[in-house]
């Protein structure tokens, strides 16, 4: 059961770094002008444009991890 919780939880966060990478940008980009403090290093590194493979390799990673958990729970 915990197998398969972590498999969709990284699920989610593949599937939201591959393909909306341009909104969780954007969403960076609202919070850094909101200053919220202990994610904002976080939220800067994010909303910059040459960053978005790294965040697209990232979440390529994920689903990878996503399929390998889900294959080994089965």
């Amino acid at each position: 059961m915990l197998g398969i919780t972590i498999g969709l939880i990284f699920i989610l966060i593949g599937v939201e770094f591959l393909f909306f990478t341009g909104r969780l940008q954007c969403d960076a980009d609202n919070a850094c002008k909101q200053d919220k403090s202990w994610y904002r290093p976080l939220s800067e590194w994010i909303k910059d444009p040459h960053h978005r493979v790294a965040l697209r390799v990232v979440g390529a990673l994920s689903l990878i991890v996503s399929l390998y958990l889900l294959y080994l729970v089965e």
